[in-house]
């Protein structure tokens, strides 16, 4: 149980260090393409994700690797599946109350933040909390089995996609304005979000049929 404790905390540690390396990456050339004005609108609509992202998603998804540890430790496996199935409904309708707030309310959080071109990127990256939200309910039940491989390897695909995509839009969009290239830049978070998303439901589901 120690030798797998410390394995998974390596294999964490690993992705999370691949993430936060691609996530520098991004940003250096991107200061250049949509230069100060744009980065202030990227971090922007960054912080008003992170923080809606935060009342979404806290403490649930430690309930859900906790009581499907639970489950596990009985050989009840059925019960953990069932844990996962409803507590990942659950965290997709907070999810899609959390876009919905961003998306209709991008004018508002814009000017809140004092940033009122914003508002586009805000809605760019939107969908990317009810993407996390429904991806949280099977890795939380991986990780309330001890297999912390599926986070690392989402955190990975996260964090590649959101370089390439996001680097892609920006250079796209900056004929349109660096406002408009910083909205294509964070929409590189929604698709990796989604692809992350994508990867940890499918696995789950193929793997617990």
């Amino acid at each position: 149980m120690k030798n797998s404790f410390v394995q998974g905390a390596a294999i964490l540690m690993a992705a999370n260090a691949v993430s936060k390396i691609l996530g520098a990456v991004l940003k250096i050339p991107l200061t250049y393409i949509i230069h100060e004005e744009g980065m202030a609108v990227y971090n922007t609509a960054f912080s008003v994700y992170a923080m809606l992202l935060s009342f979404v998603v806290s403490g649930i998804p430690f309930a859900i690797s906790k009581l499907t540890a639970v489950e596990i430790a009985r050989n009840n496996k059925g019960g953990a599946k069932a844990i996962v199935n409803t507590s990942s409904l659950m965290l997709l309708g907070i999810g899609c109350i959390g876009t919905l707030i961003m998306w209709f309310g991008a004018g508002f959080l814009a000017v809140a933040m004092k940033e009122e071109r914003a508002a586009t990127a805000i809605r760019a990256v939107a969908p990317a909390v009810m993407l996390v939200a429904l991806g949280e309910g099977a890795k939380s039940g991986f990780q309330g089995e001890g297999n912390m491989l599926p986070t690392a390897i989402s955190q990975c695909i996260e964090a590649f996609i959101k370089l390439g995509a996001g680097f892609m839009f920006a250079v796209c969009l900056i004929q349109y304005g660096s406002d408009k290239s910083a909205a294509g830049a964070i929409s590189g978070v929604t698709a990796g979000e989604l692809a992350a998303a994508c990867m940890l439901v499918g696995t789950y589901y193929f793997t617990h049929r």
